[in-house]
């Protein structure tokens, strides 16, 4: 079976999306279809993974994180048959595969990193260096080769993040308050392959950057990260835009360190006035509805700048409040089942502005298959629950 296309109302070059699945999926797919391309939707897995209602059906390819040699093969057959005029991704794996292991693609473009920008950028390891080069703050840290490394650093709080980011690692940050939570830490992520570093805890307000860096330099959205979840080092959940022009130029200094045009998403962290770099992802990111309700059309950008060509002028940017669902709606049934104390009343409120015209809830709650996907969830988990019912009466009869 081929890999499906689905035209936008012009229809123009043919483009390879892979990753479909919610929250940045379906936007991209948007964002590329109303540009005129064609869009060649795939997504890793099989049945209605990484279906929404905008791809109810995507093409399944090999998992890159399972399969990564097979993924290869796919996307070098795909790129073969259908000649995509670019590649664009939403998954880390994904990006990874094809900056590293360099498949081959024939003239299609990648909309993201070559190796060494990859190296340079997505390596934790390797971005401080590019941070302290081009004058970006970055916390202290430690590359930790062997869990014995770890045990003779001293200082806490600290934060136990992976060297190199994967859908499949086991933790994507770990708060460590002693000695032995961050030993865990550091052990589960040198056994799952990833590698990690110890980084000095810096607290402050977090911001992100969504942007597209072109020939005349970084078109970019800025977010401040008023919820998180889990709370704490969780995924951000509410994110409100902000005029922050100094940020844009630090994202836009380290790209120009390594000649990266493409798409790209940043994490600062301000403490004392001062921006401290947290992470660099060169792909479209989870949170891409932000940007482009702001104005920013990324996907589509993203592609234009791999392809060397001109960026348009962005219009002014509109304020905009964004909420992942997924993120408040786990909050609030964490409450609902007593397994946190937090209030209900600010869930909702922080809900509610997403449900604004000023807003944008993500994934929307009214696509089906995410209704569907929230209701089978609820169905696995209440399972053991009802078993575990069944058992307590059996036994007091």
């Amino acid at each position: 079976m081929g890999i499906r296309i689905t035209r936008g109302r012009a229809v123009h070059e043919p483009v390879l999306l892979v990753g479909t699945a919610a929250r940045a999926g379906p936007w991209a797919y948007r964002s590329l279809s109303h540009g005129g391309m064609r869009v060649l939707a795939a997504h890793p897995g099989r049945l209605l993974d990484g279906a929404s209602w905008r791809c109810l059906r995507p093409e399944h390819c090999p998992s890159p994180s399972d399969e990564p040699e097979q993924f290869r093969a796919w996307i070098e057959d795909v790129c073969r048959r259908e000649r995509p005029r670019a590649v664009l991704t939403t998954l880390e794996d994904v990006t990874r595969i094809l900056a590293l292991s360099r498949p081959d693609l024939g003239d299609t473009v990648v909309a993201g990193p070559n190796a060494e920008q990859f190296a340079a950028l997505c390596d934790k390891g390797e971005l401080a260096e590019v941070a302290a080069y081009t004058g970006v703050a970055h916390p202290e840290q430690t590359v930790v080769e062997t869990a014995e490394d770890a045990r003779g650093l001293s200082g806490m709080p600290v934060v136990v993040k992976p060297r190199r980011s994967s859908e499949r690692v086991p933790i994507s940050a770990h708060l460590a308050g002693s000695s032995s939570s961050r030993d865990r830490a550091v052990s589960t992520l040198l056994d799952s392959g990833a590698g990690a570093v110890v980084q000095e805890m810096v607290q402050g307000t977090q911001f992100i950057v969504h942007g597209v860096r072109g020939d005349g330099g970084l078109l970019g959205v800025v977010g401040r990260v008023e919820s998180r979840w889990p709370r704490g080092v969780g995924t951000p959940s509410v994110i409100r835009r902000v005029d922050m022009p100094h940020a844009l130029a630090a994202v836009d200094r380290l790209l120009g360190a390594v000649d990266y045009r493409g798409p790209v998403n940043a994490q600062f962290i301000e403490r004392g006035g001062e921006l401290y770099l947290h992470d660099v992802n060169l792909r479209v990111p989870a949170s891409i509805a932000l940007a482009m309700r702001a104005g920013l059309d990324q996907p589509l950008l993203g592609v234009m700048a791999s392809l060397d060509r001109p960026l348009p002028t962005v219009p002014a940017l509109r304020d905009v409040t964004y909420v992942c669902t997924d993120g408040e709606v786990g909050a609030l049934n964490a409450r609902l089942r007593g397994r946190s104390r937090e209030p209900v009343r600010p869930i909702l409120r922080r809900l509610a502005l997403g449900a604004r015209s000023a807003g944008v809830l993500d994934p929307s709650p009214l696509d089906p298959v995410w209704l569907g996907d929230m209701a089978l969830n609820a169905a696995r988990r209440s399972r053991p629950a009802r078993a575990a019912g069944a058992r307590r009466r059996r036994t007091a009869e």
